[in-house]
């Protein structure tokens, strides 16, 4: 993809890649262009809303380790475990890991998660200061209230295998609200039956950052739907998307944990275990957290996502080569940015930098993965 517009909101976006298809620059409209780097392994050398270089450990294999800052930006570090999981993050513990190398608490300053696995080692409860998460297969979630307020039950309901629709009971009160995403199958928008039918609108950088989206600028967004980018969980006060067997920073542009799985041994750049979707986030998804989407996406000239009063996005582009990339934000010590360099930050890198998710090394083929309107796949998996 090379443009994107909100014709709604009068918003365009443009984007350049390097000759192995790696996102280079993202401008939003008339702002200083973000510029993306890379060394010939895949690791992000250059992000310029976050910093002017990413330093990286010799003992661990593409882990950054340090992050020279932009200017009025801070430098951060980050440390390892010995399996190569990030646990650390400016000097203080974050991400407590499992055998398995899944994450089994996440703490920050403003927040603690916790995670539960079965035998098969997939998440069935999450707890998230103090408020419990039971999920059920790929298509129920039961939310604990602790006794504040009643208990919440969400169905995701599907038709062709894709998530339509989220039916919520809350104590009797059921809410029946229908999903609209991007070629990338991220959500964009909610809807209902009603005189005014778009319940709440969402947007994404490059990178999967969540930002206004109305005028496309960073800002800390309180959601109904935690599921957004390649429709996966948000861990929005840390700063991370859940992707099951991993977990990911946006704003880093880096998953937090290597990769168990080499899935395409010919292209170089699938050997960098940290690396996001070949560096490509706007052609390629990660539907499992562990396996890149290689089927490509294909927009040209009037692509348009719409529904119900909506009129989302248009997409210009190209069918992109073999190879993908990806990059993340963050911006003024944050962990929430957007693609123009002159944007403001939206909350601190402390906050919001707390877990990393880490791999099994199995196949995840065997999940839901779903086919998007444009050929990504999109991922509603609740484990």
């Amino acid at each position: 993809m090379i443009s994107r517009e909100d014709e709604l909101h009068g918003l365009s976006e443009t984007f350049t890649y390097d000759t192995l298809d790696r996102l280079t620059t993202a401008q939003l409209g008339t702002d200083a262009p973000t510029n993306y780097g890379f060394n010939s392994i895949g690791n992000m050398v250059e992000k310029s809303d976050v910093g002017t270089s990413y330093l990286y450990n010799l003992s661990k294999l593409h882990a950054v380790s340090n992050i020279t800052p932009s200017s009025g930006l801070p430098a951060h570090t980050f440390a390892y475990d010995d399996n190569g999981n990030m646990d650390t993050f400016d000097g203080s513990p974050m991400t407590a890991w499992s055998s398995y190398n899944k994450p089994v608490s996440i703490t920050t300053a403003s927040a603690s998660y916790s995670f539960d696995y079965g035998p098969d080692r997939a998440r069935y409860r999450k707890v998230h200061n103090g408020l419990t998460t039971h999920y059920v297969g790929n298509g129920f979630e039961a939310i604990n209230s602790m006794g504040v307020g009643f208990d919440t039950h969400r169905h995701y309901i599907r038709a062709n295998g894709r998530v339509v629709m989220i039916r919520e009971d809350v104590n009797g009160t059921v809410q029946q609200r229908y999903v609209h995403t991007d070629h990338l199958g991220s959500v964009t928008a909610l809807t209902e039956l009603a005189a005014n039918p778009v319940v709440e609108r969402y947007s994404y950088d490059a990178w999967g950052l969540r930002r206004n989206p109305e005028t496309w600028e960073p800002a800390a967004i309180t959601s109904l739907e935690k599921r957004g980018y390649t429709g996966h969980e948000h861990l929005d006060d840390v700063g991370i998307i859940h992707m099951n067997g991993r977990v990911y920073s946006p704003s880093l542009g880096r998953m937090l944990s290597p990769d168990p799985v080499t899935q395409a041994p010919e292209n170089a750049q699938n050997y960098n275990r940290y690396s996001y979707a070949y560096n490509n986030p706007l052609t390629y998804t990660d539907p499992s957290g562990f396996r890149s989407d290689d089927r490509k996406t294909v927009c040209v000239d009037g692509c348009y996502q719409s529904g119900a009063g909506l009129e989302e996005v248009v997409v210009t582009g190209q069918r992109q080569s073999s190879r993908p990339q990806l990059q993340g934000n963050l911006a003024a010590g944050s962990l929430a940015g957007t693609g123009g360099g002159s944007h403001p930050p939206s909350s601190t890198i402390g906050d919001q930098l707390g877990p990393a998710g880490n791999p099994v090394a199995e196949d995840d083929d065997d999940k839901d993965d779903e086919e998007c309107t444009h050929g990504g796949r999109l991922a509603f998996e609740q484990n």
